[in-house]
């Protein structure tokens, strides 16, 4: 695995954190990274984003030059992605589908950060920003003028009522909980999508939860 290293930061910071994934310069960094993977002789990749690490990604696959366009894009996942719903919904998700059609997004509605990136984020009306993390069930459009909504073909993890290995924010859990870490390796060695993998369990259109108890729940 290689990881993208870029000056995010945390609390106080921010906003200087949500600058620096905007920034050109952490962008370019991006695409400079994934296009020496390349040119190395990787043929497939697999990206893993967290948190504002999405606004990266995105903010890479809008630009003109394409870095993925001679590799392999073989799956994407967005954890706790903290980014705009509005934003993916008209914008990212085409752009990122057409790129890897294999995009899981883990999501939960009690994720303390990015209950206050909405609280901060706000439009110019005052309105809160809803976050692409904390809205599992959101993840869907009106097509053509319908009334009912789609599905986004993508798999949604909704890991709200999860509480194994899991600190108070509910933000930065994805390398310590077991069942995540096993789906992670799921993904990247399989590519299943969701609906393959027997540790899921349907919840609601492209919406899986974990198929574990929860802690409070003894013999």
């Amino acid at each position: 695995p290689i990881v993208f290293g870029w000056p995010g930061s945390r609390d106080v910071c921010y906003f200087s954190a949500i600058r620096s994934a905007g920034s050109a310069r952490v962008v370019c960094d991006f695409e400079r990274v994934v296009r020496a993977i390349q040119l190395s002789g990787v043929k497939k990749m697999h990206i893993l984003c967290h948190s504002l690490g999405a606004q990266i990604l995105f903010n890479v696959l809008r630009r003109e030059t394409n870095p993925f366009a001679d590799i392999e894009l073989c799956t994407v996942v967005l954890i706790n992605p903290d980014s705009p719903l509005e934003s993916f919904l008209a914008r990212d998700y085409e752009i990122l589908h057409a790129q890897c059609a294999n995009i899981t997004v883990y999501a939960d509605h009690l994720d303390g950060a990015l209950w206050y990136s909405e609280f901060f984020n706000r439009t110019t009306k005052g309105q809160r920003i809803k976050s692409l993390g904390r809205r599992p069930f959101d993840l869907l459009r009106s097509t053509n003028g319908a009334i009912e909504c789609t599905p986004l073909d993508l798999d949604v993890i909704e890991v709200s009522w999860m509480d194994h290995n899991m600190h108070g924010m509910r933000h930065n859990f994805f390398d310590i909980n077991r069942f995540v870490v096993s789906d992670l390796c799921e993904i990247f060695s399989s590519a299943k999508r969701a609906c393959e993998r027997t540790s899921l369990l349907h919840r609601h259109s492209n919406v899986y939860s974990f198929l574990n108890a929860p802690k409070h729940i003894v013999h």
